[in-house]
Parts: structure tokens; sequence; C-alpha cells
């Protein structure tokens, strides 16, 4: 069935070569294997990603998408820093659906999708997850749903606890085009902009030749050493790029999971584009 679901989407669309740098809404800040020896190691103090957060803010972005899931309380002053932190700024949080996680933290309702029809098929459904800390999750801009079936193929939709939820791929579209999504089984529109959907709200991608991308390290951003307006109206991802970071087999090699995320919405914020 998988094979067949990625036959198909290999038929549905016909995109130009992907390249790495990054399509103008959007800036990445990335922890590197260098912030990690200067900083000690991953994962950082979450009071430390919040100063990143608030780094990030200052330069009034669009949003940011804060590529780290915050789904377990930490002992110390670093969960009401990260909550303040997405408390004041347009920070989109992660969540990700998996069967063997015996406790998820609830999902506000403002994060559902009321209006999906109940029989939209979709390839990713589940009832428990790694949902973030309520104490963060209620002022957040928006919460997207995380997670791969194939390097090269992007959910748009994904149904949990029986209602439909945003991805983070969708989540990205929205925000560097500033509208909210249209959608029918087949196709989202946003703001003139469309793209064709494949069966089970997959949608296929396409990477760059070259594993090059562009972005900020993240000791140079808390050191104030970025341009006054790097982030100035962008979509701002900010991941982690180090040593203990898992990657995919995709069509340019092995990719640390981050870097695939950037490069898929790339590639499908592009297709929107053209196809005005």
């Amino acid at each position: 069935m998988k094979s067949l679901l990625l036959s198909l989407l290999a038929c549905c669309l016909c995109v130009a070569p992907a390249v790495a740098n990054p399509p103008e809404p959007f800036a990445v800040v990335l922890i590197d294997a260098h912030d990690e020896q200067q900083l000690g190691g991953f994962p950082l103090p979450r009071e430390l990603m919040a100063q990143g957060i608030d780094a990030i803010a200052a330069q009034e972005p669009r949003a940011i998408i804060f590529k780290f899931f915050i789904d377990l309380p930490k002992p110390g002053p670093g969960d009401a820093a990260l909550a303040e932190s997405v408390a004041r700024a347009p920070v989109v949080l992660q969540a990700r659906i998996d069967a063997s996680e015996p406790n998820p933290n609830p999902l506000p309702e403002k994060f559902f999708l009321p209006n999906i029809p109940a029989n939209w098929s979709m390839s990713i459904v589940g009832d428990s997850g790694w949902i973030p800390l309520p104490a963060i999750s209620q002022n957040a801009l928006a919460v997207g749903f995380a997670e791969h079936m194939h390097p090269t193929a992007a959910p748009i939709l994904e149904r949990f606890q029986g209602k439909a939820v945003k991805s983070l791929y969708l989540i990205g579209l929205e925000q560097a085009f500033g509208a909210e999504a249209k959608l029918t089984q087949q196709s989202l529109s946003i703001d003139g902009h469309t793209l064709r959907i494949g069966p089970s709200m997959l949608t296929p991608v396409e990477y760059p030749q070259i594993d090059d991308l562009p972005y900020t390290p993240f000791t140079d951003l808390i050191a104030g050493k970025t341009a006054p307006n790097a982030f100035k109206d962008k979509v701002v991802i900010f991941g982690y790029d180090g040593e203990k970071m898992h990657t995919f087999d995709t069509p340019v090699g092995e990719l640390k999971a981050h870097r695939m995320y950037c490069y898929a919405l790339f590639d499908l914020y592009r297709e929107m584009q053209a196809a005005e």
C-alpha cells in the first residue's frame, strides 16, 4: 500500500529542480555542532532557547517555527522562560503523533480543524503523541504536526484524536503567504496560490542537488552578530543541526531532519508561488 501511495504521488506533479537557498520570506537559525561545543552540549537549557526566540522576535518576524519538542517538563526556570517568550512572539510549535506515548498533553481546541469532513483520507492518523506543554502551547501562534511517511512526500493534514490538524508544512506555507489555506481533498489554495495534493493528504517534494543550506548559527544569534533586519518580516525556522540529530535517506543523500524540513518547505513554497 505504501509503495502504491508513493507511486501515485510521483505522478501527481512535475516540479522544477529545487535549490538550497531559502526563498525570500524564509530565514533559518540552527544550533550546529560548533554551537554545541561552545554551549556545553545539547539539549540546551530552555531559558537559553527562550533567549534565542527573544532575539529573533526583536526583529519583528512574521513567525518563528520552533523545531523542538517541548512535551515534557524540565526542572528549573526554563519552562517558565520559554512560556513567556512564546507569549510575546508569533511562535509556531511542533507536535507529532506517537502511539507509544501513554499520557499525551491536551492539544488546545483552537488548533483542531472542525470543518474538515471525517471521510477525508489521511495517511497519518493517531490518538496519542508528543504535544507541547499546555502552559506553553496556550499562547502559541499555531501548533503543527511534524511527521514524515517518506522523505519525498510531505503531509498537509493529519488526523489526531479523530479531528483534522495542520502539518508543520501547511503552517509554514500559510505564514509565508500571510493567509489561511483553503483546502479540498485535491488541492490547497493560499492567497491565490495553489498546490495540488496527492492521495491521503500527501504531496511530493524535491530536494536541491547539493546540501548547502544557508543559516545563522545560534551562537551568532545570541551574541548579536546578525544584520539588524535579517529576520524582519521573515518566517524563521529555528532548529537543530548538531551531532545528535537523526538523518533521513533522501535523493540528495543523508540529510539531517531539520534540513530536510527546510528544503521540502521551500520546494512547496516555490511551486505554489509559480502557480499563480
